[in-house]
């Protein structure tokens, strides 16, 4: 060991085992030599964070019992689809052993639509405890799925994670009963990996595209006008 590369042990001590696992998955490709960066475990440090976060907050709003009842709204639908479609490209990427692009496929699909977009557009209707039970099993559903395909790459904080989830189902909604198989499991190691639970709607996602872009554009404006979140804004369209 001559000192010239990248301690691994250095490595998990600084960022994670995790985070470790997450950066050299998302470096792999084709090629023969792997282009390594020190700010790429800082990076997904900082995804791994996001998921412990991400994933604390649901269990604020978790009520005791998965059900789904009614229409579901725009944004539900449209999260639902984007989950099908990562679990089609996550059992896609498995299969070819593209484990770059099954990292970055998780990666973006947890932090850049579930937690970006739909966490936060559930916000109003978990504080204001109105409608908010779809919100609720759809939040569990959504994160139940996630932890379980993002566990072979970062299997310490999901079983974590996972094991703090205890919940009942009712109804025969397919998206319960396949969260609730994978809740069964004793533990992530040994649940069944997702499965894609139905098409995805492409007509949702059209549609919720124009949300995103007036949601992105209004972020950079109030970035640009440093306005801090908690300040409330008219806005005008």
């Amino acid at each position: 060991f001559k000192g010239n590369v990248i301690d691994p042990i250095e490595m998990i001590d600084l960022y994670g085992t995790d985070a470790m696992r997450f950066a050299l998955c998302a470096s792999t490709t084709g090629l023969p030599q792997i282009d390594l960066d020190v700010r790429r475990f800082e990076e997904f440090k900082n995804f791994i964070n996001k998921i412990y976060n991400g994933s604390r907050f649901v269990f604020m709003h978790l009520g005791q019992t998965l059900r789904l009842e009614g229409d579901l709204q725009l944004e539900d639908r449209w999260i639902l689809s984007r989950l099908n479609r990562a679990i089609r490209e996550a059992n896609s990427h498995l299969e070819t052993f593209a484990f770059d692009k099954l990292a970055m496929s998780l990666y973006d699909f947890f932090w850049n639509e579930f937690c970006a977009y739909y966490v936060e557009i559930c916000k109003p209707a978990l504080f204001a405890k109105q409608g908010h039970e779809n919100k609720q099993t759809l939040l569990a559903v959504v994160l139940t799925h996630a932890l379980a395909m993002i566990h072979p790459i970062a299997p310490f904080i999901t079983e974590e994670l996972f094991s703090e989830m205890k919940l009942n189902s009712s109804g025969d909604n397919p998206y319960v009963i396949a969260t609730q198989k994978i809740l069964d499991a004793k533990a992530l190691i040994i649940a069944p990996y997702p499965q894609v639970i139905h098409d995805e709607d492409s007509e949702a996602e059209k549609q919720f595209e124009h949300v995103r872009e007036i949601i992105y554009s209004i972020r950079n404006i109030r970035a640009e006008m440093q306005l801090p979140p908690s300040m409330a804004t008219d806005i005008y369209f």
